[in-house]
C-alpha cells in the first residue's frame, strides 16, 4: 500500500459491461482513456456487484455491506419503508470521512434519499425539476426506462460535473468525490460518437426490434419498450439489435472520454499524485443475452460481473484474479486515506 492519500475519487459508470473495457483483453478500442489509466493501476479481473439494481448497489459501495446488511433489496419506488429505516441506521463511509475533515461531494446522477448522507455537496433536490426526476425514478416499469433521461436533463451535465468535482478537489485539504455517469444506461444516448461505426460486428446476428416485440406478450414491458425504441430512434427504418448494440458502444466511448477529461483535469490541477481513483460500474447490462432485452435483470456474468480499476499514486501496476466485490471498496478507501484517524465502518448486521 502506498502512503496515505488525501483525495479519493470514485467513478461509477452506470450499467457499463466489463467486456466493453479494453483492458479486459477486449480488442474493441472503446475505452482508450480507461485502458491508459489501467496500465498504471490495479486491474481486478474477477470483480462483481452485489445485486443487479442501482439503489442497493450504490448503497453497497458506500456501506461496505451486502443488501441483507444495509437493508436495501429493491430499487426506486419498490423500496419499502422498512428498507429505508434499515439503511438510515447504517453508517456510510462518506459520513466517516466528513467527520474526519474531508470535504465530500456527489456529482452527476441524482439518487437522493439516504444516498445524500455524508455529502457536503449534493445536487439540489428541492427544485421542481429534480423533484420531478426523483418522482419518476422507478415509479413504474415503463417510466423507469426513461428515468435516466430525466436525470440527464435536469441534473448537471457530466461535463459540468467533472468541472465541479475538480474545482472542489483543488480547494479542499482532503476530498472525497463520487462521480456517477449515466452514458451507458438505457436509452443509450450518444453525445459525440456516431453509433454507425460500431454496427458491423453485430450484423450477422441482428434481429429487428419489431420482431423481438412479437416474441413477448402484447402489452408486456419488453414488447412495449422494443416498439418505443424503434419509434424513437429508427428514423422510419426498422431498428435492429445491431443498431442498439452500436448505440451502447458509442456511449461507452462517451463515458471513456469523460474519464479521460477527469484524469487530465486532476493532473493539470497538480493533484493526481495525491489522489486515489476507483473506477467501476454498479452492475452490467444484458444486450439480449438470455432473453433479457437491454436491461440488467438476472444474475448472469453480463449483469453481475463489473470492471474495477484502482489507481493509487506510486503503486505498482498489477492485475489480480482475486475474487472481489463492490463491498470491498469502503474498507479499501478507509484504509488508503488516513489510517492514523482510525476510520472504521460500523460493519454490517
Amino acid at each position: 500500500m502506498t502512503d496515505n492519500v488525501k483525495n479519493v475519487v470514485v467513478v461509477v459508470i452506470d450499467a457499463l459491461r466489463w467486456d466493453r473495457v479494453g483492458v479486459y483483453e477486449m480488442e474493441n478500442n472503446l475505452t482508450p482513456r480507461i485502458d491508459s489509466l489501467a496500465k498504471e493501476s490495479t486491474v481486478f479481473e474477477k470483480a462483481f456487484t452485489t445485486i443487479n439494481a442501482t439503489d442497493p448497489a450504490i448503497t453497497s459501495i458506500h456501506t461496505g455491506c451486502h443488501p441483507k446488511g444495509h437493508g436495501v433489496h429493491n430499487h426506486g419506488s419498490y423500496i419499502t419503508q422498512e428498507e429505508k429505516q434499515a439503511v438510515n441506521a447504517t453508517t456510510q463511509f462518506p459520513k466517516l470521512l466528513q467527520k474526519n475533515g474531508f470535504y465530500t461531494g456527489n456529482y452527476g446522477r441524482v439518487l437522493g434519499r439516504w444516498h445524500k448522507s455524508g455529502f457536503d455537496r449534493y445536487p439540489e433536490t428541492e427544485d421542481t425539476k429534480t423533484r420531478l426526476s426523483e418522482w419518476l425514478y422507478g415509479t413504474s416499469e415503463y417510466l423507469g426506462s426513461v428515468a435516466s433521461t430525466i436525470y440527464n436533463a435536469f441534473s448537471p451535465t457530466e461535463s459540468n460535473a467533472v468541472d465541479a468535482l475538480v474545482s472542489d478537489l483543488s480547494r479542499a485539504d482532503q476530498f472525497y468525490g463520487f462521480l456517477h455517469l449515466l452514458d451507458t444506461h438505457i436509452p443509450y444516448e450518444p453525445d459525440s460518437n456516431s453509433p454507425r461505426q460500431y454496427r458491423e460486428q453485430y450484423e450477422a446476428d441482428e434481429v429487428s426490434l419489431t420482431e423481438l416485440a412479437e416474441r413477448y406478450p402484447e402489452g408486456s414491458w419488453t414488447s412495449e419498450q422494443c416498439l418505443e425504441w424503434n419509434e424513437q430512434y429508427s428514423d422510419n427504418a426498422d431498428l435492429t439489435t445491431a443498431d442498439m448494440n452500436a448505440r451502447y458502444d458509442a456511449t461507452v466511448r462517451d463515458a471513456d472520454a469523460k474519464v479521460g477529461q477527469l484524469v487530465d483535469r486532476i493532473e493539470t490541477a497538480g493533484e493526481l499524485e495525491d489522489t486515489m481513483i476507483v473506477l467501476l460500474s454498479d452492475h452490467g447490462e444484458s444486450m439480449t443475452e438470455h432473453g433479457i432485452i437491454y436491461d440488467h435483470h438476472g444474475l448472469y456474468d453480463q449483469t453481475v460481473r463489473i470492471p474495477l480499476i484502482v489507481w493509487l499514486p506510486e503503486e505498482t501496476a498489477s492485475r489480480t484474479d482475486e475474487l472481489v466485490q463492490i463491498t470491498d471498496i469502503a474498507p479499501t478507501v478507509l484504509d488508503a486515506v488516513d489510517s492514523s484517524a482510525n476510520l472504521q465502518s460500523d460493519g454490517c448486521s
